[in-house]
């Protein structure tokens, strides 16, 4: 087993350091690498990948474009909106943003965050109560000596999926008043255009 890992391990390691092609490093446009990069939240330890990769093909990255289109990435990216849409979709933040816009971004982040873990919550409570009805309804099928449930096990089971359905509500209303709140929240902190 040692002697398969170690070739996909080096492989995987390879591969993180070949951030383009030649093609890329001959062709590319340093300025939109610059923004994409921002816009993906990456640090900007992301340009030395690049000039690692394109140092193979003799080619040295245009800092100063990349600086400059990274800063307009930085600029969508470093949003209250894109903060929320980032914590909301689980993502971790990399501490990308000028000092004068985190403040803001994060605003927007710590309110997606909190509705990521809610659903996450939601979730596995519902995961739990699958189990529970797959162990109440469901016959074993693997095990040919399984004894059926008692009366004492069935109505154990049904007062934890009730309580697990409590949980679930209260989730379900948590997130939907945490919705409401960054809702509200983001229309009054977003400038009109």
């Amino acid at each position: 087993m040692r002697l398969f890992l170690a070739p996909l391990l080096l492989l995987v390691a390879l591969s993180g350091c070949a951030s383009l092609s030649e093609d890329e490093c001959t062709n590319g446009d340093w300025y939109k690498m610059g923004q994409s990069d921002a816009l993906e939240g990456r640090t900007t330890d992301r340009l030395a990948d690049h000039a690692k990769a394109c140092r193979r093909y003799g080619i040295e990255p245009d800092r100063q474009a990349y600086l400059q289109g990274r800063d307009i990435g930085l600029g969508q990216y470093c949003t209250i909106e894109n903060g929320f849409r980032v914590g909301r979709e689980g993502y971790g933040y990399n501490r990308i943003c000028p000092v004068s816009r985190e403040a803001s971004f994060m605003s927007g982040y710590s309110r997606g965050k909190e509705i990521h873990q809610i659903e996450l919550d939601m979730a596995s409570v519902e995961r739990d109560m699958a189990s529970l009805r797959a162990s109440l309804y469901e016959k074993p099928r693997k095990e040919k000596d399984a004894k059926p449930l008692s009366d004492t096990d069935k109505a154990q089971i049904r007062r934890d999926l009730a309580r697990l359905q409590r949980e679930l509500n209260r989730l379900e209303r948590e997130r939907e008043q945490a919705l409401v709140s960054a809702e509200t929240f983001l229309s009054l902190n977003v400038p009109e255009t």
